[in-house]
């Protein structure tokens, strides 16, 4: 019996090793690859910069707001990279506020609409001004429309549509993100959550981590997120979270 005990314990324990290793391999891809694009433009730019001089005024500027959003760039994949260690840990801080809708996304809505219009697309924003307060954390919560809006952006086609809109539906305030892209085949949809993973055929864009972090954050509220696509006619994302008042009544 010890001698069967210690073999599964082996049996598990170089399974967790294994796993542990292809996450650490997959994570130093994420790195290397998603973090060599901003350095590389940086690079690019530098020399050019170096090699042309600095006497151009609106070429310096350019290259300033180059290293600005490649710096946020890299700080928000820095940032997912701690989330995915905080997730797998179980120690994701979620500190709760009661607040509208509205405020906590706008600031969003108002930062994504600069790549909508570089993209030659539109936003349509739906937000009814009656819906129920809300109980989250605000900065978190921005970061799940980040992510769904951002991929919006990102796989819609230059000229495509990007719509916004909330509703209440029974005692949950549900926010959807839809887009005119693409779409996701059928066997794909049910890994769209998944960590680290990509719709085949799609190239790299990103590290596949954004709508897993998106799941977490949101599960964490005690709410759900889910996605509706169809090949050809685009993909709706929606994540539903408790009214305040609701997830007061829940806790009580």
């Amino acid at each position: 019996a010890r001698r069967a005990a210690l073999a599964i314990a082996n049996v598990r324990l170089h399974s967790e090793t294994k796993r542990a290793v292809e996450t650490r391999d997959n994570v130093l891809a994420i790195v290397s690859h998603d973090l060599r694009n901003p350095v590389g433009v940086l690079d690019l730019e530098s020399r050019l910069l170096r090699r042309e001089g600095a006497g151009d005024e609106a070429r310096a500027t350019a290259f300033v707001e180059l290293v600005q959003r490649s710096v946020v760039e890299m700080n928000e994949l820095i940032d997912d990279l701690l989330d995915v260690a905080r997730i797998q840990r179980s120690t994701l801080s979620i500190e709760t506020k009661r607040a509208s809708l509205i405020d906590v996304v706008q600031p969003v809505l108002d930062r994504m609409r600069v790549l909508v219009e570089v993209r030659r697309q539109t936003l349509e924003v739906n937000l009814p001004a009656d819906l129920p307060a809300i109980l989250v954390d605000s900065p978190r919560i921005r970061q799940v429309m980040s992510n769904l809006l951002g991929n919006a952006v990102k796989f819609t086609p230059e000229g495509g549509a990007i719509r916004v809109s909330a509703a209440r539906t029974g005692r949950w305030v549900t926010i959807s993100v839809a887009d005119s892209g693409r779409g996701i085949p059928p066997e794909h949809v049910p890994h769209v959550f998944d960590w680290m993973w990509q719709v085949p055929g799609t190239g790299r864009i990103g590290a596949g981590l954004g709508l897993a972090i998106a799941k977490a954050i949101t599960e964490a509220h005690g709410g759900t997120i889910s996605v509706e696509s169809e090949p050809g006619k685009g993909s709706v994302f929606s994540f539903s979270l408790p009214s305040a008042d609701e997830a007061v009544s829940r806790a009580g």
